[in-house]
Parts: C-alpha cells; structure tokens; sequence
C-alpha cells in the first residue's frame, strides 16, 4: 500500500510531468473513471502526455504482434489501455522503481524492450493508445477538480493488474478521498 502522503498536489504554474494523476471519484468519463495516469511529458505551453497505468488489456504484446521475431519475448510483456488517443498504435515503456524516484521511459523501441526485460523482467508494459491534453486544457480539468495530482511513491507507482491502484491512491490522501472512493457508482446500490 502506498505511503501517506499529506494530500494531493495543488495544482500550480509548475510542471507536472512524473506525476501521477488520479481520477477525482466524481469524474464519470469512461475513458478516464477511476483511472490513475503517469504524466511523462507536461509543459503548460504545449500541453501534456500520459498512460493510464490501471486498465490491463489482459493480453500479452505477443498476442497484439504474433508475426514479430521476438515472439516469445513480448509473451513476457502486459498490454495495458493506455488511453484513449491513437487507439491504433501500441508503444513500450519501462517504469523502474528507484529508491528516490519511479522513472517512466516511453517509447522503447524492440532492442529497448529486450535489453530492460533482462534486468527488470517486470518493469516492462506495453500501452495501446495514450491520454493527452492541449496547451492549457490539463489546467482546466484541474481547475475543475476532475483530477489530483499526486506525487508517486515506489510502491503506489507499481502497475496493478487487479484495478486496486486508484483505490491504493485514493486511500492514501487521507479519510476524506478514502471515503468518496468508497460511494458507489450507483448510489442505490447501498
């Protein structure tokens, strides 16, 4: 379980890459509810990019490239929905837990992927799509509250095949996120 933080982020006029950026419970855009994203490029003049690190595909890269020459290779690499722009386009990335820092490296190539799985067979994933936002449109959604912005810790940044990271998060910015993370979709069903 993720440490304790003392809240989430506010939001400023910083830059936000390495960041994770967790759906406010009351965000319902399906592409995006409940989701938890890595930010790996954020500059306010240009906009930002990242992969939701919660929606496993439940498929190898094998399975998506069963014709490649490293086959067996990507048997050993996730796919994970990393959102939902460019849908058509499946790229690597390695997430490496560091004792000070998580580091995300996207766009590996092939000779990447096979050099990272010899001495991290875990820390490779591999995304079909990406999220990305518009010069000033990530500002907006956090003047919104559709987002936090939280600072990843080594064991909240790990990627979560059983979809428990956003809760991981939520639980981890104190009772008030724990509780709302807590209602239901559906209030009926209490």
């Amino acid at each position: 379980m993720p440490t304790r933080s003392s809240g989430p982020i506010s939001p400023g006029d910083g830059n936000y890459q390495g960041l994770l950026l967790a759906a406010h419970p009351s965000l319902k855009d399906p592409n995006f509810h409940r989701s938890v994203l890595f930010l790996s490029t954020h500059e306010a003049s240009l906009g930002a990019f990242g992969f939701v690190l919660n929606r496993p595909l439940g498929k190898s890269a094998s399975e998506l490239l069963p014709e490649h020459d490293q086959w067996q290779l990507l048997e050993r690499v996730p796919v994970y929905i990393g959102g939902p722009v460019g849908q058509d386009q499946l790229s690597f990335a390695s997430l490496s837990l560091g004792k000070v820092k998580p580091e995300f490296q996207p766009n590996l190539s092939l000779d990447e992927v096979a050099d990272r799985l010899r001495t991290d067979p875990d820390g490779v994933r591999a995304f079909v799509g990406y999220s990305g936002w518009a010069a000033g449109q990530l500002e907006s959604e956090l003047a919104q509250k559709a987002w936090v912005l939280v600072k990843p810790d080594v064991q909240g940044a790990t990627l979560d095949p059983n979809h428990r990271l956003w809760y991981k998060v939520m639980n981890s910015l104190g009772p008030v996120y724990k509780l709302l993370a807590a209602v239901p979709d559906d209030p009926s069903l209490n």
